[in-house]
This record gives structure tokens, sequence and C-alpha cells, in this order.
């Protein structure tokens, strides 16, 4: 039950940093399948992988659904996978 508890802080933590709706206000992660695990607890279905949209933020282009949401931006910067330009 400890870890199910630590998994939950890490995600509200995550959620808590922003909207995700513009790259200011972009969700701030610490890995790839952190992404994938916050689109998916938004109850959103990516359309194709993230793109880098700068060395600091990548974007998630979802499924049409009822909230009117296009895609996602994530802030990559807290990361050791970030591209180098």
């Amino acid at each position: 039950m400890k870890g199910i508890h630590q998994i939950s802080l890490i995600f509200d933590a995550i959620l808590s940093s922003g909207d995700g709706l513009t790259k200011e206000t972009a969700f701030a992660v610490t890995s790839v399948s952190a992404e994938y695990e916050i689109t998916s607890i938004l109850g959103f279905s990516p359309v194709k992988n993230p793109v880098f949209i700068d060395q600091n933020y990548e974007y998630i282009e979802i499924e049409p659904n009822d909230k009117n949401v296009k895609g996602i931006f994530f802030d990559v910067s807290r990361t050791t996978y970030r591209m180098k330009y």
C-alpha cells in the first residue's frame, strides 16, 4: 500500500503543476511514461508520440474529445532525455 500512496502523491504533484493546456501551464514531468500516464488519467488518448516544442517542452496531440482539448503540453526540463540543440 505504501507504493500506491507514493505513486498517488507523484501524480498529484504533476497535476498541481499546471493544466497542460498551454506551454506556460504545462505539466511538469520527469519521464516519458508520466506523460502517457497523465494523458490517460485525464481520460484522453494520444494520436501521436510526443513532439518537442523546444528543448524544455513536449506536446501530445490527443484524439477528439468532449472537452475540446486538442493536446497537452509537458515541461520536460527536469528529465534526462531532453533534446539537445
